[in-house]
């Protein structure tokens, strides 16, 4: 059976796409209501919008996924909201539809960690209300907090199926890349550490982390919007150093000092033609 997109709404299937999908000119409001819009009025937008029952529709869909739903932001233009904000407006359109199925594709890559708790939340809210939820991601704590039956995909090819309690992140991990993880450190064959970080903090961004970097080895720093992930990055590469801390490199222990302007002089020696 071959749906086309109209047919897919109007069967009760949402999706929300990684780039949202949202209309920028358009109010909250107004977003919040575009798939029944669609549906109802054979793919068009109707030249006026029934405002009280648009009110009320938006009011509930918002509540449920932690915005506002008072007037003043219902009018709001989504082009004015940062990007977290639109994806839970976008995910506020599918709860306002009444889906039977929602598509979730990467809902959590601009949320924060307090919002993709709230988005967990909601998820679970959905799937006690019957709403089957396909969530599509590479982020195995978030798929670990939601639960459920996991699918690994590789190469266009289903790699394994099942409760996702039955399956490590180790064993999901190789079934995405095909490849065993990196061998951690103090496990036999191991190699030297390059790069030691001891408790390195800067006020009001991060703090207290460590870590060891091992010759040959690449280590990913990752975490949520705001989480500290880019500070941290900015310290090590001295544009915004840590105030509190240790880095040894190779051994040695270095001191990270923050870039600066050359002076007059040091600029003038540069530009002069050698002799």
């Amino acid at each position: 059976m071959k749906l086309s997109p109209l047919e897919s709404l109007s069967a009760g299937i949402e999706t929300v796409y990684q780039d949202l999908s949202l209309l920028p000119n358009m109010s909250v409001a107004e977003n919040v209501a575009l798939t029944s819009e669609l549906a109802t009025h054979a793919s068009k937008l109707a030249h006026t919008f029934d405002r009280r029952t648009l009110a009320e529709t938006a009011a509930r869909a918002l509540e449920a996924v932690g915005l506002p739903g008072d007037a003043q932001f219902q009018k709001t233009l989504v082009e004015q909201l940062p990007l977290a904000t639109r994806q839970l407006v976008a995910i506020a359109r599918a709860i306002a539809s009444e889906a039977k199925f929602v598509i979730v594709d990467e809902p959590t890559t601009s949320l924060t960690q307090k919002e993709v708790d709230n988005l967990i939340a909601v998820l679970a809210r959905l799937r006690a209300e019957g709403v089957a939820v396909l969530f599509v991601s590479h982020k195995l704590d978030v798929c670990y907090a939601i639960g459920g039956e996991v699918i690994v995909l590789r190469d266009g090819q289903k790699m394994a199926q099942g409760p996702i309690e039955n399956y490590t992140k180790a064993q999901i991990s190789e079934l995405m890349t095909g490849k065993q993880r990196y061998r951690a450190q103090g496990e036999e064959g191991a190699s030297q550490v390059v790069l030691d970080v001891r408790q390195l903090g800067r006020k009001g961004q991060f703090a207290d982390v460590s870590f060891e970097l091992h010759k040959g080895e690449i280590l990913g720093v990752t975490g949520l919007l705001d989480s500290g992930r880019n500070e941290l990055a900015r310290a090590l590469a001295s544009v915004a150093p840590a105030d509190a801390g240790t880095v040894t490199l190779d051994g040695m222990r270095v001191r990270l000092l923050p870039p600066r302007m050359p002076s007059c002089k040091e600029s003038l020696r540069a530009r002069r033609p050698p002799e």
